[in-house]
């Protein structure tokens, strides 16, 4: 009986543009990318378990960029854009006591406009 497992295997996960940095090397101005590389524990060449994490920030014009803690990674995801993200979906995290709880864009929009419906036949 053969198992084949191993150590190494890497993914990259681009999260989008985060923060508009000048770059040293290319001397532009743009967007810095941030990236998540995870590296796996493989059973049979399929990727398991992750047991390593590296946090990049990258000039999308060169491709340079600096490696960051995971606490500026933490940090850059609760607060990109302005609005604290859900880790798993990123959408924004809605607020406590929200009446759109749970609700995806669609349905959020759908119930403002009926609210809005409701106030006018109100006032008329």
């Amino acid at each position: 009986m053969i198992i084949l497992f191993g150590f190494g295997k890497t993914t990259k996960k681009n999260l989008g543009p985060i923060a508009d940095k000048k770059c040293k090397l290319c001397t532009g101005s743009y967007d810095y990318e941030l990236l998540k590389i995870t590296t796996w524990f493989t059973l049979f060449f399929i990727p398991i378990i992750p047991y390593k994490f590296k946090y990049f920030l990258v000039c999308p014009n060169c491709s340079r960029g600096f490696e960051i803690t995971k606490d500026q990674f933490e940090s850059i995801m609760l607060t990109k854009d302005g609005i604290p993200l859900n880790y798993n979906n990123d959408e924004p995290i809605e607020p406590a006591g929200d009446s759109y709880a749970g609700k995806n864009e669609v349905q959020r929009n759908f119930l403002r406009i009926m609210e809005q419906a409701k106030k006018q036949k109100r006032n008329n």
